[in-house]
């Protein structure tokens, strides 16, 4: 009897630890398929993100570049007036006249007004890299979320944003977000789910047609 009890006991702690070891495998499998699920989901916007952050990125170089070349013939101009103005035999007639020819020109206020223009335009596009990234921070800290309260239409914006680049030659977006209450959530995973859902559902349409398709989100 002794011995039985034993040996049930040796059985039962047996199956207690094959249990215990399927069930750490199930959980190493689970978390190597969220991984992947992440990897992929990534692998989805990446190259639409890229175009996204490329194309501001493309006219701020270019601006720039234009800007360069403005600010060459200011500097060149204003030393002009400069060597003018400093020659002690400069007649004030003389002077009066460089200045008047300048202003006649009018090429000063078309570089400052081009300027101003293209500064703008690069202000416009840091803030679009700006909100690019902010967005791939939320859905970048997958593995490092807490449980929280979100706002769904913002996860939803940030969803939108990062997977709009799949969506443009497909069909227009469309979205229609009520007034939601805070939930209890992990932001980066639910924006993973959010920007899954709107990649799958642009591939589901085919390129081409844009204005003739829609995907609304509501």
């Amino acid at each position: 009897l002794v011995l039985f009890v034993i040996r049930d006991v040796s059985l039962r702690v047996e199956r207690e630890e094959r249990l215990a070891r399927a069930y750490e495998s199930l959980k190493e499998a689970q978390a190597k398929l969220l991984h992947s699920g992440k990897l992929a989901a990534i692998g989805e916007i990446a190259g639409g993100v890229a175009h996204e952050v490329n194309n501001p990125a493309t006219f701020i170089l270019t601006n720039l570049r234009v800007l360069r070349e403005h600010i060459g013939l200011l500097r060149a101009t204003f030393a002009k007036l400069r060597r003018l103005a400093e020659r002690p035999d400069a007649a004030p007639e003389e002077t009066h006249r460089a200045l008047g020819e300048v202003v006649a020109e009018g090429s000063m206020d078309a570089l400052l007004r081009e300027s101003t223009e293209m500064v703008e335009d690069n202000l416009a596009g840091i803030e679009r890299i700006a909100s690019i990234v902010a967005d791939l921070r939320t859905f970048s800290r997958i593995e490092h979320d807490d449980v929280r309260k979100v706002s769904i239409n913002d996860l939803v914006d940030v969803a939108c944003n990062l997977s709009y680049a799949e969506i443009r030659h497909r069909a227009r977006l469309i979205k229609e977000l009520r007034r939601l209450p805070p939930v209890s959530a992990e932001p980066g995973k639910l924006a993973q789910v959010l920007t899954t859902l709107i990649v799958n559902a642009a591939h589901s349409i085919e390129e081409g047609a844009a204005n003739e398709n829609e995907i609304r989100v509501a």
